[in-house]
């Protein structure tokens, strides 16, 4: 069972442009992993890491892990036949 909430984020305006400027550089610095990724055909977290964890945390900063983690998942949607393989040995939901 999944639950999902909504939640309504009132921020002061400082917070809110704190807030606006954290979502644009993590944008950016994923968008830096996923350029990476398709031009080394790196897709998996750990091999990914070591092509991009030390230049993103030079220029992005501390959070460079997680960074790393949602850049990996821009890889390319798996082919049908694949998909189909997956979901009948039940490692796909």
């Amino acid at each position: 069972m999944r639950l999902v909430v909504q939640v309504k984020l009132l921020p002061t305006p400082e917070r809110a442009a704190a807030l606006e400027a954290t979502l644009r550089t993590a944008s950016r610095a994923a968008d830096l992993v996923a350029k990476i990724a398709f031009e080394q055909r790196c897709f998996r977290n750990h091999d990914l890491r070591e092509h991009t964890y030390d230049q993103i945390k030079a220029e992005f900063g501390p959070a460079a892990q997680h960074v790393v983690k949602k850049g990996r998942l821009t890889r390319p949607e798996p082919s049908r036949s694949r998909k189909v393989g997956l979901l009948r040995a039940g490692k796909l939901t």
